[in-house]
């Protein structure tokens, strides 16, 4: 919408709302064109008795007409400024068409013989109108019950995680720099590991796609993970965040944990 178009439409808000405004500027206003009307009625009573020319009657007159416009435009323009702040905030935080899906079927792998963990992946989907570019999955918090290894929680914020390789099965080991981004056309997903959940008392592995080459002489196609994607036993809440060009991020937020009974992994929140 215009400027002028929003004069248009929020005149009678503007004019209303002028006789309340507390404005230094609009006060200044108000008060000129009382000393215009005043100005004007002396004149006029001093014309009446041939003392003024008639043009010193009627320009105060004017003036204070053109101040009060003045005024009510100024006003409507602070309006306008307000809502248009609202609807570009607004606007930032539409909701971003893509969609972290997961799916307890799906997405959860077990591990034989014994099941002794389980691989937790999550889907990314497009369910806007439009393709996208840059698809990512980050981790935005993670947090577990205790501050003990805070430090490597720390690490893993801001890293990426790993396009699935093979969304349906076993995890392996990397023999090449994982692929942390995708192109979604509209109604596309892609897959993305999350992480491997044990029973106690081994270790979670959180599988994001930050990569080095550990023997680049030895071993030239074998990758590890950098910061450690090992975790303590324990329960943890993990917050992800997807997004793609010129998108605001969609967060979800898993817990996983591992006893000797079970491992868990479910979605807590969007």
């Amino acid at each position: 919408m215009s400027f002028w178009a929003f004069i248009g439409t929020w005149f009678t808000r503007a004019f209303r709302v002028s006789w309340h405004v507390a404005h230094v500027v609009h006060q200044l206003c108000v008060i000129l064109i009382g000393i215009l009307v005043l100005l004007s009625i002396l004149f006029g009573i001093r014309a009446s008795h041939g003392e003024e020319p008639i043009l010193l009657v009627v320009s105060p007159a004017l003036m204070a007409i053109l101040v009060f416009f003045g005024g009510l435009v100024w006003h409507a323009y602070r309006l306008y400024q307000e809502e248009n702040g609202k609807r570009i905030a607004l606007e930032h935080q539409a909701a971003s068409p893509l969609r972290i899906v997961f799916d307890e079927l799906r997405h959860k792998y077990e591990e034989l013989p014994h099941k002794q963990a389980i691989i937790a992946r999550v889907s990314v989907v497009n369910e806007g109108p439009d393709t996208i570019g840059n698809v990512a999955l980050k981790i935005v918090k993670i947090e577990g019950k205790t501050n003990k290894h805070s430090e490597l929680l720390k690490a893993l914020v801001g890293v990426k995680l790993s396009i699935s390789d093979n969304p349906t099965g076993p995890i392996v080991q990397p023999m090449e720099a994982p692929k942390d981004t995708a192109i979604l056309h509209p109604k596309d997903s892609v897959t993305f590991d999350i992480a491997r959940v044990c029973k106690r008392p081994g270790n979670h592995q959180i599988l994001h796609a930050s990569v080095f080459r550990r023997h680049p002489d030895k071993y030239p196609n074998h990758y590890s993970r950098r910061p450690d994607d090992v975790l303590p036993p324990g329960k943890y809440s993990l917050t992800i965040a997807t997004s793609g060009d010129n998108l605001q991020p969609t967060e979800a937020t898993f817990e996983f944990s591992g006893t000797t009974r079970r491992v868990t992994f479910r979605k807590i929140s969007d």
